[in-house]
C-alpha cells in the first residue's frame, strides 16, 4: 500500500455503512415506484445532493476525509428516510424493520469498538478484524437478531449440523 493511502482505514466503516444506506434506497423507494410516483425518488436524491454539497463545504475543512465520509453517511441516511416516509405515504408496505435495524446497530457498535480498540501492526490488525467478524456472526443469533425461521434455514445448510 502506498503511504498516502495508509490513513484511509479511518473511513472504511463509515464508507461501508454509506454503501448499505445507498443500497437501502432501492428498498425504501419501492412504494414510490409501485405507485408510479418516481418524482419522489428524484426529489429525494436531488435534495440529498444539495444537502451533501452544503455539508461537505462545512465538514471537510475541519474534519478532512472523516468529515467527507461522515457527511456521505448522514446524507444517505437522510435520503433513505425521506424515500421511506414518502413511499409509505403513497403506497404503504408492511416492512419488518426490527431485525435489520438491530443488526445494523450491532454492526455499527462492533465497527466503533474495532476502530477505538484497533491494535497496531498488520498481523495484529488482521487477527483483530477476524475476531470482530466472528464476534458479529456469533452475536447475531445469540441476541435474537434473526427470526427463528431464518436460523433454522441456516442450520439446515451447515454440513456439520446434519
Amino acid at each position: 500500500t502506498q503511504p498516502a493511502y495508509l490513513e484511509a482505514y479511518q473511513v472504511v466503516a463509515l464508507a461501508s455503512f454509506s454503501a448499505i444506506m445507498y443500497g437501502l434506497y432501492q428498498i425504501a423507494g419501492v412504494g414510490a415506484l409501485l405507485a408510479r410516483k418516481t418524482q419522489i425518488t428524484g426529489g429525494a436524491i436531488a435534495l440529498g445532493a444539495l444537502l451533501n454539497i452544503v455539508l461537505l463545504f462545512l465538514a471537510v475543512p475541519k474534519l478532512g476525509m472523516i468529515g467527507a465520509a461522515l457527511v456521505t453517511l448522514i446524507v444517505h441516511m437522510f435520503v433513505v428516510a425521506v424515500l421511506f416516509v414518502e413511499s409509505q405515504r403513497v403506497y404503504p408496505i408492511e416492512y419488518r424493520l426490527a431485525y435489520p435495524l438491530k443488526t445494523i446497530s450491532l454492526a455499527a457498535v462492533i465497527c466503533l469498538a474495532a476502530t477505538l480498540l484497533a491494535p497496531s501492526g498488520f498481523w495484529l490488525d488482521t487477527a483483530a478484524g477476524i475476531l470482530w467478524i466472528i464476534a458479529f456472526v456469533v452475536a447475531v443469533p445469540l441476541l435474537g437478531l434473526l427470526p427463528d425461521t431464518d436460523l433454522q434455514k441456516i442450520r439446515s445448510r451447515l454440513p456439520f449440523a446434519k
